[in-house]
């Protein structure tokens, strides 16, 4: 992550054991800062850096979308209904990534196993 403070932008990453300074920006014009960042960005991605993410914090979609539904917005409802979705969508795919499959697996050789079938599948 990026962040500004007092005239400085900061890196935070979560390898390293605290912020790292990457440059001074203009506080008179408040978005000069996204041009530190913007630097540091291109700089990091021209490197030597092997893996490399970027992600954006942003506003949830649906705050806009609920709003454009009080202005009679006749696209709205459904694209706060396909947001909804797909938010649902996300949900179920993360509950599954963080269960814990393996006795269930092991469950099942065993009972492979006990029925003198696993030698056929292996």
């Amino acid at each position: 992550a990026y962040i500004p403070k007092d005239n400085k932008v900061y890196e935070l990453d979560g390898l390293q054991t605290g912020p790292i300074i990457v440059g001074d920006y203009d506080t008179d014009t408040p978005t000069s800062w996204l041009a530190v960042a913007r630097t540091a960005i291109q700089e990091r991605m021209t490197g030597d850096a092997i893996k490399f993410n970027l992600m954006a914090v942003i506003q949830d979609k649906r705050i806009k979308m609920r709003e454009n539904l009080d202005k009679a917005d006749s696209n709205a409802a459904m694209q706060l209904e396909m947001e909804e979705a797909k938010r649902a969508q996300w949900k179920l795919e993360n509950q599954r990534r963080r269960h814990n499959y393996v006795p269930l697996c092991v469950s099942m050789l065993k009972e492979l196993a006990r029925l003198g079938k696993l030698p056929q599948l292996v």
